[in-house]
């Protein structure tokens, strides 16, 4: 029942796009994930679950999707991503129509954005997209749009920097993973102030 709700949700989510901007959007779940997996941790913090190339290093099969192009002509297309780590590991290529573009994405910012793909020409109808791990080491896609309008809403935007504060600790953890939470809790146990940086709210 729930998957026909998400597929109803997706439908509806498309139908509206396209009537309003003439944009066409394809989420990650619209995906049929191939090697990439959907990974939904990051959703309540950026709205909605992505592909993630998890290969340990070897190249993942390519995810695919059909789009429904509703107008013949040039369609720029739009990639929501992030770079999230130093030397940008996991960087992965789109192919719309069977033109794979030339630019690498999951190289741009640490924030998720939406990075310009360039144009491509498509014929009236539905149109494949495939996503190309290049490197096995976690490429993040948080979805496809064809737009012939206004790009979407955080197009290659960088989120501000919050306030700068301060804050006197004994100690501080960065990462609230397992080892990172003991760690907290030990040295709070031992009578520390102790200050535990986290990037999600759970």
């Amino acid at each position: 029942m729930k998957t026909i709700y998400l597929v109803l949700a997706i439908a509806a989510g498309l139908a509206a796009v396209g009537r309003a901007d003439e944009a066409v959007r394809v989420p990650p779940q619209a995906f049929d994930a191939g090697g990439w997996a959907l990974d939904a941790q990051f959703m309540d913090t950026m709205g909605s679950p992505y592909l993630l190339a998890h290969g340990l290093g070897r190249r993942v099969t390519d995810a695919t999707a059909v789009a429904a192009v509703p107008a013949a002509g040039r369609w720029r297309v739009w990639v929501r991503t992030r770079n999230w780590a130093e030397g940008a590991p996991g960087r992965f290529q789109v192919s719309v129509g069977g033109t794979r573009l030339a630019r690498t994405f999951g190289a741009g910012g640490r924030e998720w954005a939406w990075e310009d793909g360039g144009e491509v020409e498509l014929a009236a109808g539905e149109t494949r997209i495939a996503l190309h791990d290049l490197t096995g080491f976690d490429g993040r896609c948080a979805g496809v749009a064809l737009t012939r309008g206004a790009a979407p809403e955080g197009a290659l935007s960088v989120a501000a920097a919050p306030a700068a504060a301060t804050e006197d600790a004994d100690l501080v953890v960065v990462g609230g993973g397992v080892p990172g939470t003991c760690a907290a809790v030990a040295a709070a146990r031992a009578g520390a102030k102790v200050i535990l940086v986290q990037d999600r709210p759970v």
